[in-house]
This record gives C-alpha cells, sequence and structure tokens, in this order.
C-alpha cells in the first residue's frame, strides 16, 4: 500500500510508503507515453521531462535519483502559439533534434515512458509496421530505438523493452492510450486505426501481459485511464458552427473520391495544423467553399469520427480488476 499526498505548488507533505519502505530506497518505475515522458508544446525537452508527473511524483516520494532518459535543453524542439483578433491560430516552431538523432540511452532509466508510444503498437517493432497504414506513426519507435542496443533498432518492442530493462521494481504507474486517440483525430480519422481501443479486441490484450510482467517483478501499480481526447482545445477550437461567422455556411468536405463530397454540418471538428484549414480560414484560399474543390477527409474531424474513450476506460478498469490495481481517474479532472 503506497499513500502519496502531492501538492503541486511545492508544499508536499511527508509521503507515507507504507511497507513498499522498508527502510530501503524505493524503486519507482514509469511506464507509459508522451505524458510520462514529458512531451510538452510540441516535443521532448528538458523543462517537460523535470515537471512530467512521474518526476514530481519521485520527488514527493523522496527519491532522490529518479533517472530519466534525458535529452539536452530543447531537446526535439517547441510549438508556440498565438491567435489573431477572428480566433484564427499560427503556431511558431522552434527546431531542435529530429526525434531519430536523439542520443542512445546506456544507463539504466527508471522512466521507461516512450513519448508517442501507443498501445496499438505494444508488441509491434518498427520493422513490423511497414504492412501497417502509411499514416501510422514511427515517432514512438524513434523513441523506443534510444533503448535498444544497436543490434537491436527496429526489431524491439515496447512490451520487450520494458522487461529487460525494469528489474527491481518497488511501485510503477501505468499510463496509455491517449497518444492513439491523438494520432487518430491528428490524421482526421483518414487512414489510422483506433478500433482496437473502441470495440475490436478480439482477445488480444498486451497491457495485460505488461501489467503481469511488472507484478511478477514485486512491484506494486497504478493505472491512469484516459482524459476525453475531443475534450482538449487543440480539438475544440475549430468547431464548424464557431467558424460560421468567419468562412459561412457553405462548406464542402470531400470523403473519399470527388464525387462522395458533403456539406460540413455542426459537430465537425476543422483541424487548426492542416495547410487547407490555415489557408480558408486566412482568406488566402477558396478551397473548401464549392463542391468542386472541397476539402478532404484529412483535414476535418467528422461527426462520425469522434470515437469516444469511454469504451477503452472500461477496459483499463476491468485490467485494473483483473490485476488489482488502483485507478487514478484522469478522465473526470
Amino acid at each position: 500500500m503506497v499513500t502519496l499526498s502531492i501538492n503541486f505548488l511545492g508544499n508536499a507533505q511527508t509521503p507515507d510508503l507504507g511497507t513498499i519502505s522498508k527502510n530501503k530506497t524505493v524503486k519507482y518505475v514509469a511506464i507509459g507515453s508522451s505524458l510520462s515522458a514529458g512531451v510538452r508544446d510540441g516535443g521532448l525537452n528538458a523543462a517537460g521531462q523535470q515537471t512530467a508527473f512521474p518526476a514530481l511524483i519521485a520527488q514527493q516520494m523522496g527519491i532522490k535519483d529518479f533517472k530519466q532518459a534525458n535529452v539536452d535543453g530543447l531537446g526535439t524542439g517547441s510549438v508556440k502559439v498565438s491567435a489573431n483578433k477572428n480566433g484564427v491560430l499560427t503556431f511558431t516552431a522552434t527546431k531542435g533534434v529530429e526525434d531519430e538523432k536523439l542520443a542512445k540511452i546506456t544507463t539504466d532509466v527508471d522512466n521507461l515512458a516512450v513519448p508517442y508510444q501507443k498501445v496499438l503498437g505494444l508488441g509491434l517493432t518498427e520493422k513490423q509496421a511497414d504492412s501497417w497504414p502509411k499514416n501510422y506513426s514511427r515517432k514512438g519507435f524513434k523513441h523506443l530505438n534510444r533503448f535498444a542496443d544497436a543490434s537491436e533498432t527496429s526489431k524491439v518492442d515496447y512490451k520487450a523493452m520494458v522487461d529487460k530493462k525494469a528489474k527491481q521494481i518497488d511501485m510503477f504507474t501505468y499510463e496509455l492510450g491517449t497518444e492513439d486517440f491523438i494520432e487518430f483525430f491528428e490524421a482526421g480519422g483518414f487512414a489510422t486505426e483506433v478500433s482496437f481501443l473502441t470495440y475490436d479486441r478480439e482477445g488480444y490484450f498486451p497491457e495485460d501481459a505488461l501489467l503481469k510482467n511488472l507484478k511478477a517483478k514485486g512491484a506494486k501499480g497504478v493505472m491512469a485511464n484516459l482524459p476525453e481526447v475531443m475534450n482538449l482545445p487543440y480539438f475544440t477550437k475549430y468547431q464548424y458552427g464557431k467558424l460560421k461567422k468567419l468562412i459561412g455556411d457553405q462548406v464542402y468536405i470531400q470523403r473519399y473520391t470527388n464525387n462522395d463530397t458533403r456539406m460540413a454540418v455542426d459537430g465537425d471538428v476543422f483541424l487548426p495544423k492542416k495547410d487547407a484549414v490555415e489557408a480558408l480560414l486566412n482568406g488566402s484560399s477558396s478551397k473548401g467553399l464549392s463542391f468542386e474543390n472541397p476539402l478532404t477527409d484529412e483535414d476535418v474531424i467528422g461527426v462520425e469520427e469522434r470515437w469516444s474513450v469511454k469504451t477503452y476506460n472500461t477496459w483499463i478498469s476491468k485490467l485494473a480488476e483483473i490485476n488489482q490495481l488502483p485507478i487514478v481517474d484522469l478522465n473526470a479532472l
């Protein structure tokens, strides 16, 4: 049993580590994706890593040497966002190192979270992913390869990496799944896959295998469920109902072919970083204003593509119950 009292203003109470401590240094390992790794403001940088929630938990548990997969300074860069008087966003990027050019990790690490890691890829290697849809992001594998030996690069999967790297463990946190939905929505639901998390399981639960491996090492754990991704500000800023005054009532969206075009409806979400959307909102393009020149499916999250995380959170609850793990309810925040 572990009881943590975490005050993010810095006035932490002394944590009661219960029977997990036994007068020794507690070994805490973080399992997860971008949130656990410290991805923030469009990239992985040192500031994000230092204030990622596993680092804060370790600090409040009195762990003085919580080791992370450190990046220098700007890391992979960052993005700042500003808005004009019409609410149209501008994204300004500060360039860093490309994901695949980050330095290899040659020491033991306690934060085993991999930026952009997806549940869908838990047992998948980068080499195997070649057979997946073209929009399936490789970014997670670039960061996973940092943990791999030179001979294993592109051949290692997340489950195997955790099993190899996580040796003596007293406690772990588990956070995975948000990145699957983010990737799906950022692609406008086009040529990506999220059915694995929403209904199409067919008896395959790689999370359960990962959790059981961790527990077999004697570790106590805590799981987090998913926030409702479509409620994040990035996906609510350009709702069609809010844009009508700027671009009018008649906006056309191509679904599959030029002969399959529909009108935009309330509930559609236009994606802020798509070039065609930016040009339309800034008045520099007429793309989307006629049947003959529509926006593409990739530019818009259609009403029918707005998958909820509720089903996956139900599975998270079941996995937690089976493995006797408590849940941090991020969905309720």
